[in-house]
């Protein structure tokens, strides 16, 4: 199970920033412009002290900082908040029709599933990253398997994976959907679902408290991750500008918050009482 700092040891190379140690943070430099980033998901940072994190940014110089809690949702501090909705599965998990379908579907080609390396899920990884023209190199991956935080299962077809689900385990025992890529060839076949299915029967069975999806944020990634629940719970995600005249020359570009609130595929009515780690959920 992670720790912030194993984390962000792990992460923030993938994104050129550097570490910062015992602050729970990452800094990143795009020419000119510093920008802080502070625990990207719900549970890595337990309490957080807005002034330590606030703190930290300004002492290496950064123009802005953002990141992810659960419980400074009305703090005036705070310049902009946008709830990232993402799919919670409870302990109560059972299939629905569709799922059911999909799995027996995929059964019929002979898929099995089992726990493998990340080196030999790589290349799966890395096919999608291709395609999308970004991703994580496999020092990530490594990192925080050979801690003890991350875990693979793959469904294999003559013994070869197909289909590769990378799964983080935080401090409380929450598993977190981290990476999911299947081969291209294979889409036809429903052996994603088969994967996704089956890691939870087994992670939800061991008494993992809950199982967070991670994201689901347009509409082709909605659609499938609303298979396997309807509970759509909110991460909440700051922005704090502390260098405000000049973040305003290039806060038009900052992809750091989500332009809409939540798509429009999705309910956001009352979110506040539905975010990830609150009492409420």
């Amino acid at each position: 199970m992670f720790t912030s700092d194993e984390f962000l040891e792990a992460f923030a190379p993938a994104i050129g920033g550097v570490p910062i140690y015992g602050e729970k943070t990452w800094v990143v430099e795009r020419l000119f412009v510093k920008m802080a980033y502070c625990s990207p998901w719900n549970g890595f940072i337990k309490d957080p002290s807005v002034d330590d994190l606030i703190s930290a940014a300004e002492k290496h110089g950064c123009w802005a900082m953002t990141f992810t809690s659960a419980g400074l949702v009305e703090d005036p501090r705070l310049d902009e908040l946008s709830p990232v909705p993402t799919p919670i599965v409870s302990g109560k998990y059972s299939p629905s029709k569709k799922v059911r379908w999909s799995v027996k579907r995929a059964q019929s080609y002979g898929f099995e599933v089992g726990n493998i390396s990340v080196d030999a899920a790589y290349p799966v990884f890395s096919r999608l990253w291709d395609r999308l023209r970004r991703g994580l190199p496999a020092s990530f991956y490594r990192r925080m398997e050979s801690i003890g935080a991350g875990q693979t299962i793959a469904a294999l077809k003559s013994g070869q994976p197909v289909s590769c689900l990378f799964c983080l385990t935080d401090e409380d025992g929450v598993r977190y959907m981290y990476s999911l890529a299947t081969l291209p060839e294979f889409k036809e076949t429903h052996v994603t679902t088969l994967l996704v299915h089956t890691f939870l029967e087994r992670v939800l069975g061991s008494g993992t408290p809950y199982v967070d999806l991670c994201g689901c944020t347009e509409r082709a990634i909605y659609r499938f991750k609303s298979q396997f629940t309807d509970q759509i719970m909110f991460r909440p995600r700051y922005l704090h500008v502390i260098k405000k005249p000049i973040w305003k020359l290039v806060s038009w570009k900052s992809t750091t918050i989500y332009s809409d609130l939540v798509p429009p595929f999705i309910d956001g009515s009352n979110w506040k009482s539905r975010i990830v780690g609150s009492p409420n959920s």
